[in-house]
């Protein structure tokens, strides 16, 4: 099987610094959903940007449906974003309060040459919004008129709206309520594995350091220390039964309730 994205021995260096990834290898399959976890400063969210093409790897390279993907090369770039979508932390930022929730969604329709006018355009974006849980008329209005959990439906709904293979979420419920969180969570979950004839399931990619969301979405893990994988398996396995010293200390600190 050719997986849809892979990391083959990836460095990362920013200009000024020491490396901030060394030699990390993974691959991500169809239909198997992937978290990357650890402390800040692990090197989580500098790999989702060399997922995304924000960025080229120092060392090693990135590999897309079993071809090497070069960020540089606009014409590759714009066809990888037909493969991948991405989500972000903080529905307050990630959304152009000037545009309207249609405008934001069909960006990428647009960007991409997706809709071919109008009225398929429209068609599309009321789409994107049923399959988040939003009615088709919250497209004429604006992100303030939203609550938090909403917009996050509408940064997801604008990451869908292209049919993307991969979503790449960097941390998107840290910023919400509990009880919203458990809803986006359950979105998420519906959109990876669940799917229609007209949305298939998509692969999610999971930057978090909470490893409560990352064993209720992922199937598989990455825990990285400071730059490296410590070590990487089918979540259950490495959560249940850790090989590496810094996963054990991961499990150790995670808030548990007395009695649980």
């Amino acid at each position: 099987m050719t997986a849809l994205l892979e990391a083959h021995a990836v460095g990362y260096a920013y200009r000024t610094g020491q490396p901030v990834l060394h030699d990390v290898s993974f691959a991500i399959n169809a239909g198997e959903s992937l978290g990357l976890v650890g402390e800040s400063g692990a090197g989580k969210t500098t790999l989702l940007k060399l997922l995304l093409g924000l960025a080229v790897p120092s060392t090693g390279e990135i590999f897309s449906q079993g071809a090497r993907f070069d960020a540089r090369n606009r014409a590759q770039l714009r066809s990888y974003r037909r493969l991948t979508q991405a989500v972000f932390q903080d529905p307050y930022s990630s959304l152009d309060p000037r545009q309207s929730v249609e405008q934001i969604i069909a960006e990428p329709l647009r960007s991409l040459g997706i809709a071919r006018g109008r009225v398929e355009l429209k068609g599309l974006v009321a789409a994107a919004l049923l399959a988040v849980g939003l009615p088709p008329n919250a497209a004429t209005r604006y992100p303030h008129e939203f609550s938090g959990g909403q917009r996050q439906r509408i940064a997801i709904a604008r990451a869908i709206v292209p049919n993307p293979r991969v979503l790449l979420a960097d941390e998107p419920v840290s910023a919400l309520d509990v009880t919203t969180r458990v809803k986006i969570i359950d979105l998420l979950a519906d959109l990876s594995s669940g799917g229609t004839p007209e949305r298939p399931p998509m692969t999610l990619v999971l930057v978090s350091h909470d490893l409560g969301v990352v064993a209720s979405l992922c199937q598989n893990i990455v825990v990285l220390e400071s730059g490296r994988i410590a070590e990487q398996g089918p979540t259950h396995s490495v959560l249940s039964a850790p090989q590496h010293a810094y996963t054990q200390r991961l499990l150790a600190s995670v808030t548990r309730l007395p009695g649980a």
